[in-house]
């Protein structure tokens, strides 16, 4: 529902205006683990069967229904992230994600928890820079699973990074979990989290203390100061962002699911979300064309130039309809009256 995504835009950034915040970490940007009976307001079952020229409610198992979910959650996160960035350009964004079971391959990742189940799609979201870093939930005490996961998150973060997070209270020793976060950092792990639920040690098999286990990680993993992970991307920006909200040129209403993109380049392609808004990111620096579609109305193309890395520049524009020709009447022509012509 649109008016869900801009209460939560509204949120954040009235946190962003008020407080000196560094970073936003969006903990449950998902669908809830059954997620069937999930998503059918009637405004986004009405956006859906508009797009997809269906009627009645979607079944739960319906491909384009799952896309459709799937979709409004990156809309969603790329809309914070842009709009964060524009308010306060250092604020770095994360985001917890799901990582349940053994998907972690190129060919298994479209069956994962993350994708399938619970529409959180975040290797997409690393790969389009909808975040900074991805803080992995990786709580898991099968070493295989937990390394797998953090293979994958490393391997398709897109150069962004991977915040590996531990469930240090599911392990039965201080030293799986030092093991554990050991691994994550020798992998090139941007930074480490460690989530426990109720105690550090709650797991442990032999009574092991809380003093105990940050004991060991002073000594195993933080023997020296480390400095929290900064985003080169925003602190020495090398392109820019265009933002901006597409109407209908005669009723001045947002225009849902039009198609946005760089003329000539289609990998920026992306749509506008259901109050019209899109963005397109890694714009190179100079004046560039947009192309903006929607079946039933004109083509727009509108100029828009990202004047210096790091801008983000904000292009709202209209659509419309075709001119049609409703009615005309073809009559004869009374060559009497011609020039020239003799009357009686």
């Amino acid at each position: 529902h649109p008016g869900t995504v801009e209460w939560n835009v509204a949120v954040i950034l009235d946190c962003l205006s008020k407080y000196d915040i560094d970073g936003i970490n969006l903990d449950y940007i998902r669908y809830p683990e059954s997620a069937g009976a999930w998503g059918y307001n009637p405004t986004s079952v009405a956006r859906f069967n508009a797009v997809y020229g269906k009627t009645g409610l979607p079944a739960a198992d319906d491909p384009d229904w799952a896309n459709w979910r799937r979709e409004c959650v990156s809309l969603e996160v790329k809309k914070i992230y842009v709009k964060a960035w524009k308010m306060k350009p250092n604020v770095v964004l994360t985001a917890c994600t799901v990582n349940w079971g053994y998907n972690y391959t190129a060919s298994t990742w479209p069956t994962s928890s993350a994708y399938a189940q619970v529409f959180q799609d975040w290797v997409g979201w690393l790969k389009n820079h909808y975040l900074d870093y991805n803080a992995l939930m990786n709580y898991a005490t099968d070493n295989s699973r937990y390394q797998g996961w953090t293979d994958w998150s490393l391997a398709n973060d897109a150069g962004r990074g991977s915040i590996i997070g531990i469930g240090a209270y599911l392990q039965s020793s201080i030293s799986n979990s030092m093991n554990q976060l050991l691994y994550a950092r020798q992998k090139g792990a941007a930074g480490l989290n460690i989530y426990d639920w109720y105690s550090e040690v709650q797991g442990s098999s032999s009574g092991e203390t809380r003093a105990q286990f940050y004991s060991a990680l002073s000594s195993q993993v933080y023997p020296t100061w480390v400095d929290p992970p900064v985003p080169e991307w925003k602190a020495f920006p090398t392109t820019g962002i265009f933002e901006g909200t597409v109407v209908d040129g005669t009723t001045m209403q947002p225009i849902d699911h039009a198609s946005v993109m760089i003329e000539g380049v289609p990998s920026t392609a992306t749509v506008t979300d259901g109050t019209g808004w899109f963005a397109i990111l890694d714009v190179p620096v100079g004046t560039h064309t947009l192309r903006i579609e929607k079946p039933g109305y004109k083509p727009s193309l509108v100029p828009g130039t990202i004047p210096s890395a790091g801008s983000i520049v904000t292009i709202d524009a209209s659509i419309s309809l075709p001119v049609t020709m409703s009615h005309f009447e073809i009559g004869q022509v009374d060559r009497s009256r011609r020039s020239g012509a003799q009357g009686n």
